[in-house]
């Protein structure tokens, strides 16, 4: 009996550990403009599943490993039905070893080519960028938490491109604060394409050691609109 009792309670621990270990993470990113998708984290860093828009009649995608191919379905929400319909799918050959072939469904239009997030991170990008900026302006002025850079006129490369900003645009000033820690706080960037000027603003907000939210602002000079665009993480209870 009192074996029985110590089984139940392993057996409880176990249960409980795995719940929480399993929580997960939503990223969501939207903009001013209403656009919104919702990309779904194992705790791990892999994205299981994507919703676009915040509706149930926004389509939907999820990703299944079945044996060792990635298996992508997507959901498209029927107004006649009223629920959600599989709209189509791709079958990815030895996903988890070296991809050799590639199966779609008749009905696979709406997501070719879309696979999961692995390994998401946001600061990756911008430290390549901060990398390109040191090498390709001619003036840099520093102290203990800003970096300051003029005398720029280089494009970004297409692998380093920023959204919202025109492919050739020319990159003219910049300037990167950070924190303590040396964590990006706020990169304010300039940028020129022909005549107009752009403006580009990206700000960083953490709890402990972790982003959890990234919101940008891009505004130009010869229009009022301006693009408010964010990534926000919420943890999964």
């Amino acid at each position: 009996m009192k074996k029985y009792k110590l089984i139940t309670i392993f057996l409880s621990l176990l249960t409980i550990s795995c719940k929480v270990s399993n929580k997960g993470f939503v990223i969501v990113h939207s903009n001013n403009k209403g656009m919104e998708i919702r990309h779904y984290f194992h705790v791990y860093n892999e994205e299981y599943a994507r919703v676009y828009g915040n509706s149930k009649e926004n389509d939907s995608i999820t990703f299944t490993i079945d044996s060792n191919d990635l298996l992508v379905k997507q959901f498209i929400y029927s107004q006649e039905q009223k629920k959600h319909i599989v709209g189509g799918n791709i079958r990815y050959i030895n996903y988890t070893t070296s991809i050799t072939d590639i199966k779609y469904s008749q009905n696979a239009d709406g997501c070719i080519n879309i696979k999961p997030i692995i390994n998401l991170d946001f600061l990756k990008k911008d430290k390549e960028i901060e990398k390109i900026i040191n090498e390709n302006c001619k003036v840099k002025e520093s102290n203990e938490e800003e970096d300051s850079f003029s005398d720029c006129n280089f494009i970004l490369p297409q692998l380093n491109k920023i959204d919202y900003l025109p492919g050739n645009s020319k990159i003219v000033s910049v300037e990167i604060m950070k924190n303590k820690k040396k964590q990006f706080q706020q990169i304010n960037l300039r940028a020129n394409y022909f005549n107009t000027n752009i403006d580009y603003k990206r700000y960083y907000y953490y709890k402990d050691k972790s982003i959890q939210k990234i919101k940008t602002l891009v505004g130009d000079s010869i229009s009022t609109d301006t693009i408010v665009d964010c990534y926000s993480k919420i943890n999964l209870d």
